[in-house]
């Protein structure tokens, strides 16, 4: 499991500003064709994105309207990765006083915009950045939850949300949460619960009942109609994990008892509607399964 370490606000001179390079070999009229295209990737990266959340505030999370904007937000992300990424292989992270506040934060955003492999790729760009004071502990720190959700990790600020296609919204696990309002203040973010009020998270954190546990389960239990079902149970051989509430949906923690992987059955009454297998070596699953009804 990750665990969290402070922040450092100082870190050893050593590190070196990657964009030195451009500074000495590019002319002016370069640079401002490359601060150019950046500004419109950063453009373009922020409005698909509103334009998303309007369709979804006003047309409902899955819905036509919400699904075309998610479409071509998708598109214009693809294109931006194309541009911005090749400005980065060929020139680094340039200085953020080499541009303007719009063309800095495009590299930032496209990489966490991006797809999982391609965070992977690029996570010591990230990391750089960081290290040079080209982004703030603040964007970092989002970086860092949303790479480790991706990979089954524990958040480790609470800063990633999700909302599944029957609308239910939630927190991904967050490492010692006992502490997450402290980790939060280290970096400028609101507290966790400002954050998940505005945002109209219905499930926090889940609780457990046992000190002891190895995996968070967060499962979605919907029917044809697309609609959530409840009380499908969840099963390790003859214990009872959990059920799905009235919003077909489930968060609960469990033990592996030492096992390196279990089957996971899940029922409705006693009829077996499917099974999943998991495996030590992360710190969540995410369960889908649809029920033929």
């Amino acid at each position: 499991m990750y665990h969290y370490k402070p922040f450092l606000t100082l870190l050893c001179c050593t590190v070196l500003l990657l964009s030195s390079v451009l500074a000495f070999s590019q002319t002016k009229v370069e640079l401002e064709n490359i601060n150019e295209k950046l500004e419109k990737v950063y453009t373009t990266d922020q409005l698909t994105r509103k334009e998303l959340n309007e369709a979804q505030k006003t047309y409902g999370y899955g819905s036509k309207e919400f699904n075309e904007k998610l479409n071509a937000m998708n598109v214009q992300d693809s294109i931006n990765r194309g541009i911005a990424l090749n400005i980065l292989d060929r020139f680094g992270w340039l200085d953020k006083t080499l541009l303007s506040d719009k063309a800095s934060k495009a590299f930032f955003y496209t990489i966490q915009h991006a797809d999982l492999e391609t965070q992977i790729k690029y996570k010591h760009f990230v990391g750089g950045a960081f290290r040079s004071g080209q982004i703030s502990n603040h964007e970092y720190a989002i970086f860092q939850d949303r790479l480790n959700v991706r990979l089954g990790k524990n958040q480790l600020f609470g800063s990633q949300t999700a909302f599944d296609n029957i609308g239910n919204s939630y927190l991904y696990p967050v490492d010692n949460i006992d502490s997450i309002h402290r980790r939060r203040g280290q970096i400028g973010l609101q507290e966790l619960d400002l954050q998940l009020k505005e945002s109209n998270i219905k499930y926090d954190f889940p609780q457990s009942n046992s000190p002891i546990y190895d995996i968070t389960l967060i499962g979605h239990f919907w029917n044809t109609s697309n609609i959530g079902v409840a009380n499908i149970s969840v099963w390790h051989g003859e214990k009872l994990i959990g059920k799905s509430d009235s919003n077909g949906f489930l968060f609960s923690k469990y033990s592996f008892f030492d096992k390196d992987e279990i089957t996971l059955t899940f029922k409705q009454l006693d009829k077996t509607v499917g099974q999943q297998q998991i495996k030590k070596g992360k710190d969540f699953y995410e369960l889908y399964i649809q029920i033929k009804q």
